[in-house]
């Protein structure tokens, strides 16, 4: 491949989303993930190869953001998952100012958690529609529940402000209602054809599975459950969820840690589910 022809087809592919799985500096040519082949259960994927170009024009983009992006390079990150219970039972326009309420609601808790981190701990905030996927960085993995809490407790505050604005009677009026999933999980980014920076990995697909599980086995033991806040965890934060229900506790409130045992998805894949329960709307906690 002529040298011109290897940068031009570096920024392409790029630009294109696909990821680079290594850089062969022996070699000296850059290894991309072209597509992936499944037969009889088991996956294959495929790569092409480019040359390494000498010249500041080609070291230019192997230095850029877009280009580290594209690397595959997946870590443990927190991941939560925020949902807006009973989102699709109204019109556009209803759903129009549930997304106003709980945008200016997720802004404001927000500024509260980065105040009191003294950092952007976020990575990407991918909205679903009725919520959004937060991707946190792998500072976060050590207090995810404190900050997950700090963001449920924060939401619902702005709410209450902004009902009370608006409302002659607050006490009468609905919430929105917050369901929450948290785990620790792999995470990568990736260009999407549009060329907007995205986020996916096997956390993302495990913090919804613990969203739909968790709550598929309360509706069986609890049947109703539509006003009730779903906090829901995987069992590699247990020990974070003891540490902030003792937090909770200290200061009056009794929250619970129920577990749901292990719950098998679709895939036959099994994970350990438990219901931070009672835990107080409104508390101000440290990380």
């Amino acid at each position: 491949m002529k040298m011109k022809e290897s940068l031009r087809e570096l920024r392409s592919l790029i630009r294109s989303g696909v990821k680079i799985v290594n850089i062969d500096i022996d070699n000296q040519e850059i290894k991309f993930i072209e597509c992936v082949i499944v037969q009889d259960s088991e996956t294959k994927p495929f790569f092409i190869s480019i040359p390494i170009e000498e010249g500041d024009e080609f070291q230019a983009v192997m230095q850029s953001k877009r280009f580290r992006d594209s690397l595959f390079a997946p870590k443990d990150r927190a991941v939560l998952l925020i949902d807006v219970a009973g989102y699709s039972r109204y019109d556009t326009l209803y759903q129009s100012s549930v997304l106003s309420l709980f945008n200016q609601a997720f802004k404001y808790s927000l500024k509260k958690l980065k105040r009191l981190s003294g950092s952007n701990c976020l990575e990407q905030i991918i909205p679903t529609g009725d919520g959004c996927f937060v991707i946190f960085n792998e500072c976060v993995n050590d207090y995810l529940l404190k900050a997950a809490y700090i963001l449920f407790s924060e939401m619902n505050k702005m709410q209450d402000k902004l009902i009370g604005k608006f409302s002659e009677q607050p006490n009468l009026c609905e919430k929105m209602y917050l369901r929450f999933s948290v785990t620790i999980g792999q995470t990568d980014f990736f260009y999407d054809p549009t060329g907007k920076r995205n986020c996916y990995g096997t956390g993302m697909n495990e913090a919804e599975r613990i969203l739909s599980l968790g709550r598929d086995r309360l509706v069986k033991e609890l049947k109703d459950i539509n006003t009730v806040d779903s906090f829901l965890i995987h069992g590699n934060l247990y020990e974070q969820a003891k540490e902030l229900l003792e937090v909770l506790r200290l200061k009056g409130h009794v929250p619970e840690l129920v577990d749901l045992g292990i719950v098998t998805d679709k895939h036959g894949l099994k994970r350990p589910i438990s219901w931070l329960h009672h835990l107080p709307l409104h508390e101000e906690i440290s990380l």
